[in-house]
């Protein structure tokens, strides 16, 4: 079973973000084992209202511990239409989050941007405790 809560490991106070209420978002491990399935993300943001646009979108991956400034994993999206939704499947959260991982550390996958302008902003951090790939 895997744990998932709203958590933060870079500091900011993500719970009063505006745009927050704004988007759906889903983040999903792939399940499985092997190369074709280890460290896979499956990432979405989509706004809930079709005439929002989502700017400057990101999504990021940290593993506990690891320095507040570092990511093991990074996407940037911007410049499309009104409605458009943002994903990726699967996004490689890479070989030293994995292992920090099979190690004890929770995943956090970080989804940040904005809707409509950089002063409605969303961020929202989804925090994986258990050991997501302990084969392969």
């Amino acid at each position: 079973m895997v744990s998932l809560h709203a958590t933060n490991l870079i500091g900011a106070d993500t719970a009063g973000m505006p745009g927050n209420d704004q988007v759906n978002i889903t983040v999903t491990p792939v399940s499985g084992t092997g190369p074709t399935q280890l460290g896979m993300f499956d990432i979405s943001v989509a706004p809930k209202n079709a005439s929002d646009k989502l700017i400057n979108v990101q999504f990021i991956v940290q593993y506990e511990g690891q320095d507040p400034q570092a990511f093991t994993a990074f996407v940037f999206f911007d410049g499309q239409p009104a409605g458009t939704p943002y994903g990726v499947s699967p996004m490689f959260c890479g070989t030293d989050a994995v292992a920090q991982n099979r190690a004890g550390k929770s995943l956090s996958v970080m989804v940040v941007g904005g809707i409509n302008s950089s002063a409605d902003p969303f961020f929202v951090t989804k925090t994986f405790e258990a050991n997501l790939w302990p084969e392969g």
